[in-house]
């Protein structure tokens, strides 16, 4: 998400292009953690994981020309492909709701997060079918910590003994920036967490 940090209609008019074009892409990413039950409802939950959040925005070809510098062909479409790699510590709370196999389960908290790679790609289609692509890892354009506060809310499955299954969606939004200037931008992401739980 784009905003301008002073009053710039150059910068607005570069903000509504960029809103305009940037597209969500999929991700993976995953956790391993430890939760408390502090009473049947409350519980503290506690992991280090790895997160991708990235996003897409096609290349127009009109009034530049963007090619391989080993390629002498120019290409009919492109895709600039983002994507963050962070190291994530998850620290929360939930709520548990009903009793027997199925409950309610929700989570919200806070995840300081340390960006350990940046990589941008350029996807490249040509008239012929084929695909090229170019990647660099500019790193220095990007803050390397952020903090990421979470919410998710899902469904629990606990068929018996030790052993329960969650599936919860879940939405992170960076409240730093993750690059400065007149633009600066956040991220945020909405994923499907699946998740199993054993009990000690």
């Amino acid at each position: 998400m784009l905003f301008r940090t002073g009053p710039s209609d150059w910068d607005d008019a570069i903000i509504r292009a960029r809103d305009e074009l940037e597209e969500p892409r999929i991700a993976l990413g995953g956790h391993v953690g430890a939760g408390y039950q502090l009473s049947r409802r409350i519980g503290l939950d506690a992991g280090i994981g790895y997160t991708q959040i990235g996003w897409q925005e096609p290349l127009s070809y009109e009034g530049f020309i963007f090619r391989d510098p080993n390629d002498h062909e120019i290409p009919v479409r492109g895709t600039f492909i983002y994507v963050l790699h962070y190291l994530d510590l998850r620290l929360g709370a939930t709520l548990t709701l009903g009793q027997g196999r199925w409950r309610s389960i929700s989570a919200l908290g806070m995840a300081p997060a340390l960006l350990i790679a940046a990589r941008t790609r350029i996807r490249s289609e040509y008239s012929d079918g084929r695909l090229t692509h170019t990647s660099r890892e500019p790193m220095e354009r990007f803050n390397t910590f952020n903090l990421f506060p979470y919410f998710s809310t899902g469904v629990a499955f606990h068929p018996g003994g030790r052993w329960e299954w969650r599936l919860q969606p879940s939405v992170r939004y960076g409240a730093m920036r993750i690059t400065n200037g007149s633009v600066a931008a956040n991220v945020f992401s909405g994923t499907v967490d699946f998740g199993v739980w054993f009990t000690l």
